[in-house]
């Protein structure tokens, strides 16, 4: 049934997330296809498909803009969000014509379920923040509209901080902003309430006909029917850090051990016995070199016998 759905451009994204849950339920309990659904999956199944009918109600325009308005002004807003089950991305393109009327329309949405091995939610929702980059690329590629800037919104503090700070982050982390760094610039990303996140509907998934809800889907937050003045005021995130993402920095240190005969004799020889005649020698030989006086030379030659006798 969830394969059965064509929806290339993602339109109903945000309808078909909750059984595509139920899906990932059942295959992390391994269930065989003859056996039957458990009662928790069972009862969304049905809720699912109870709520299904009402997408036979929902019309999307063929036509992104006006079709007489050919010198309007474009804009690309990207929205991501991630919860723990999933996460979502809905881009929209924003048109202001001539005579100052603004009108957005849904382009292509996205909706994913949470890996099955467990990450955190920062980073779930940079994952949705390198799918929205992604996502806008191809959009701009394939429309072929100029637009006159780009708009990535998200929820989430943490996306924002990693994005403006320049810090070292472990690979996971440091691999996705590449990736966002490259296809976006720093101050086109914004901050935007969750109330307001229209990726939100998506990564939640929605339930029934909720004409509100709906809306918000097709045609984006209100605020982008209105001039840029009253838009959501953006943070500055410039001088924060994440310490848990930061790698840690590596110190590499060269230690130069110094030549000492004794030790390297020690290594050298491997008895006892040896070792002290060798070391009588060259004390012998030492004092020798520096040329003392004849009576002390002789003392020495007596120490180093001694020290052979005893070896």
């Amino acid at each position: 049934m969830v394969s059965s759905l064509y929806d290339p451009l993602g339109l109903v994204s945000s309808f078909t997330l909750p059984v595509k849950l139920v899906l990932q339920s059942l295959c992390k309990k391994g269930l065989k296809w003859d056996e039957p659904i458990p009662d928790k999956e069972s009862k969304e199944y049905r809720k699912w498909i109870k709520n299904i009918d009402s997408l036979e109600n929902i019309k999307v325009p063929r036509c992104l803009r006006k079709v007489q308005a050919k010198n309007a002004k474009v804009q690309l807003h990207c929205f991501a969000d991630a919860i723990d089950s999933g996460y979502s991305v809905a881009i929209y393109a924003r048109f202001q014509y001539s005579d100052q009327s603004i009108e957005s329309n849904l382009v292509v949405g996205k909706s994913r379920v949470a890996p099955l091995k467990k990450i955190t939610i920062p980073r779930m929702e940079l994952t949705a923040a390198t799918l929205a980059v992604k996502l806008s690329n191809v959009v701009s590629k394939e429309l072929g509209f100029h637009y006159e800037n780009k708009f990535f919104w998200t929820d989430s503090t943490s996306v924002l901080q990693c994005i403006a700070n320049t810090t070292r982050y472990h690979t996971f982390v440091a691999n996705r902003l590449t990736t966002i760094h490259e296809g976006s610039n720093v101050e086109d990303w914004h901050y935007i309430a969750s109330d307001l996140n229209p990726a939100d509907l998506a990564s939640r998934g929605m339930h029934g006909n909720c004409d509100e809800k709906i809306s918000r889907w097709f045609q984006g937050p209100e605020f982008l029917n209105k001039p840029m003045s009253e838009w959501p005021e953006s943070r500055n995130f410039k001088c924060t850090i994440i310490p848990d993402e930061m790698a840690s920095k590596v110190v590499h240190a060269t230690v130069i051990k110094e030549y000492s005969f004794m030790s390297s004799s020690t290594n050298r020889y491997s008895t006892w016995t040896k070792l002290k005649r060798i070391a009588g020698w060259v004390i012998m030989a030492c004092r020798k070199f520096k040329q003392k006086k004849n009576g002390e030379i002789d003392k020495d030659i007596i120490l180093s016998k001694k020290i052979l006798n005893e070896a």
